[in-house]
């Protein structure tokens, strides 16, 4: 048994070719089984290890791969469960595509290799079960973050931020940009709703305002093409008549300013 330590700052998947090259030569052995985690489980390590005749074993996420192995994943044939059903697993041997980057005339370029392999798709109820309690905190971090974007930037909505969509930061400060626009939007929409004795949807609200839209016929005319009984409704609520086509930049700044009042 031997061990070997790496710099803190190394990637894990940078630290594989190393060790299994000190290994191999410092204990003269031909051909080793490597087992690791999906941490080590990149293009670059699986090409070396089949480029020096070595195996492995390794773990992979379904998230990151292509749509004909995540049907094979999620389809119920070929499973076979333990008793209690508490444990399945099924496998087949499958050519995988695998992507690395690769040395070509002092440029990093992308390559494609085949590697055929012996795929084991594995579900535990236990583990299932734990995985969802280490998740569940972060989960709970990004329902949070929803609600109260206010409350977080870069730094402390770190992990939770992957579960949000269509969040923007501020490259100086860290603070969280377009979420907060949406945020806003969204409370604005609330108010509305509220206005409108909750008539209508805040989808609804949102889907009408966003088609209210101009495009400019000349210099300093512009025409609304779009009109509706939620727009007249809204527009008696904030004192905006959205039924005139067309309105010049003046006109459209004063309604601006007016529904702002509002």
């Amino acid at each position: 048994m031997c061990y070997g330590l790496s710099p803190g700052n190394t990637n894990d998947c940078l630290t594989l070719k190393p060790m299994i090259q000190k290994l191999q030569k410092d204990y003269s052995v031909d051909r080793v089984i490597v087992v690791a985690d999906k941490e080590l489980n990149t293009g670059k390590n699986i090409v070396y290890q089949k480029a020096i005749g070595n195996g492995y074993v390794m773990s992979l996420s379904i998230r990151g791969v292509n749509q004909e192995l995540k049907d094979f994943v999620l389809n119920e044939d070929g499973y076979t469960y333990n008793q209690d059903k508490t444990y399945k697993k099924k496998s087949r041997r499958y050519p995988r595509e695998v992507k690395y980057i690769k040395n070509v005339n002092g440029k990093e370029v992308e390559a494609k290799i085949t590697v055929d392999e012996k795929q084991v798709i594995f579900w535990s109820a236990d583990y299932a079960k734990r995985a969802k309690a280490e998740h569940q905190p972060t989960i709970d971090k990004a329902k949070d973050l929803i609600g109260n974007v206010q409350k977080y930037n870069k730094k402390n909505c770190y992990g939770a931020s992957k579960y949000v969509k269509h969040l923007v930061f501020d490259e100086q400060t860290g603070e969280i940009i377009k979420a907060k626009s949406k945020y806003l939007a969204l409370v604005l929409s609330r108010v509305l709703q509220y206005k409108l004795d909750k008539k209508y949807s805040v989808g609804k609200i949102l889907e009408s305002l966003s088609k209210c839209n101009c495009q400019n016929l000349e210099e300093n005319i512009y025409r609304f093409n779009y009109y509706d009984t939620v727009l007249k409704e809204i527009g008696e609520v904030i004192d905006v008549d959205f039924s005139l086509k067309n309105r010049t930049l003046q006109n459209i700044k004063e309604n601006l300013a007016l529904s702002k009042k509002s």
